[in-house]
């Protein structure tokens, strides 16, 4: 009991404090809200600055992306065309030493037979000599049949020699045709050699060119990211102008608000529910004289709704009340909501009627899900019952 009046005398000490006090800095509390909504679009704007300036970095930098594989394509068809020259040269290469060899071995043999022919034809002379000087030659020469001997003879020698040049003109035919053979393949060798010189600088552009292109891939996907994070940051930014702008014009309108007594009759309940225990006034010598309002049973995690638009001036835990809430509707009314959990609603933001300030608690004795509500109209607390609509509970 001494701990629940100690909890009431705070309550009230704390409703009187708000009463008085509080109000009067509801006029520059919506010149600091104008306030912070210039910051927030201020702040907005250089967002969105940035936001462009990634943007147009980001389309440049895909460009220079499509640039950079565009030429990595054509570096690697320019390499894949230079391999095949260079395989064609490869093959035509070994063709022309294929002939080459073969046409060498022929003119080798060639040579080799006209050396023995030149060795059969000097030892044929040197017999031919010999016997020209011996004692067979005068009775050769001196024969009937000398003229016949000595044609035949010449004949024998003619043949020789004739062989002898049809070899030389053969091997200087074939040597005459290794000449362009040996000339098509230093060509083919050099051409072979630029080529691959020129495939290896080929290959070191490609590198290059792809270490470029995972390099603008890498750097793209950092500002990617970035513009995801800033994305992110603008709609937070936003959504705090929304609600600053909401809480600006919430603030205004509360300027000019006429309290709670022209609503008198017409207000939904914070939450819906059967009500356990009602208003008793100072004439009651009950124990319930500490309450000065009605206890609601509900649901479970039943959402707490604000009965009109306001400014919250208490939101914090009191003993005896668990969260408790304390919304000011201008012309010194105010709701208070007790046993509450899960707040919704901070110090001095304004909210509107329904707005969700927060949910039921359990009791921890009874185990039931119930709030404390109650109205207070010119510092003084009345019967929630009669600012509610009609039939709201059953009494």
């Amino acid at each position: 009991m001494k701990r629940s009046k100690f909890s009431f005398k705070l309550f009230i000490i704390i409703t009187i404090f708000l009463e008085i006090g509080l109000r009067r800095g509801i006029v520059n509390a919506a010149q600091e809200g104008v306030s912070a909504i210039q910051k927030k679009q201020n702040e907005l704007k250089q967002m969105e600055t940035r936001k462009k300036e990634i943007q147009l970095y980001l389309k440049e930098s895909f460009l220079a992306e499509q640039d950079a594989r565009k030429r990595v394509n054509e570096l690697s068809s320019d390499i894949e065309t230079l391999q095949l020259k260079i395989v064609q040269t490869t093959r035509q290469q070994k063709h022309t030493e294929n002939v080459l060899s073969r046409q060498t071995k022929e003119v080798e043999i060639l040579k080799h037979l006209i050396e023995k022919d030149e060795e059969s034809l000097r030892q044929r002379v040197r017999s031919i000599y010999k016997f020209l000087k011996g004692k067979q030659a005068l009775s050769f020469f001196q024969d009937r049949n000398s003229s016949k001997n000595q044609h035949l003879l010449e004949l024998v020698l003619r043949h020789e020699v004739q062989h002898l040049q049809n070899y030389y003109k053969k091997s200087h035919s074939l040597e005459q045709l290794l000449g362009p053979y040996q000339q098509r393949q230093s060509i083919q060798e050099e051409l072979f050699h630029e080529s691959s010189e020129v495939k290896k600088l080929l290959e070191q552009k490609k590198q290059e060119h792809q270490r470029l292109l995972v390099a603008i891939q890498q750097d793209r996907q950092v500002y990617v990211r970035f513009l995801d994070d800033l994305q992110q940051s603008m709609e937070k930014v936003i959504d705090d102008l929304d609600k600053l702008e909401l809480q600006e014009q919430l603030a205004r309108r509360f300027i000019q608000s006429s309290g709670l007594f022209p609503l008198k009759g017409k207000l939904l309940p914070p939450v819906e529910g059967r009500m356990i225990q009602s208003y008793q006034d100072k004439s009651s010598h009950s124990v319930s004289n500490l309450y000065r309002g009605i206890t609601i049973e509900t649901r479970p995690d039943s959402p707490v709704s604000a009965i009109a638009a306001g400014k919250i001036v208490f939101a914090e835990a009191l003993k005896g009340y668990h969260q408790l809430v304390i919304v000011d509707h201008g012309k010194n009314s105010f709701s208070v909501y007790g046993k509450l959990e899960n707040l919704e609603v901070r110090l001095n933001e304004f909210v509107e009627s329904g707005s969700i300030i927060g949910t039921v608690s359990k009791e921890p004795i009874t185990s039931k899900f119930q709030i404390y509500f109650e109205i207070r109209h010119r510092g003084k607390p009345v019967d929630p019952l009669d600012w509610l609509k009609p039939k709201t509970f059953r009494r």
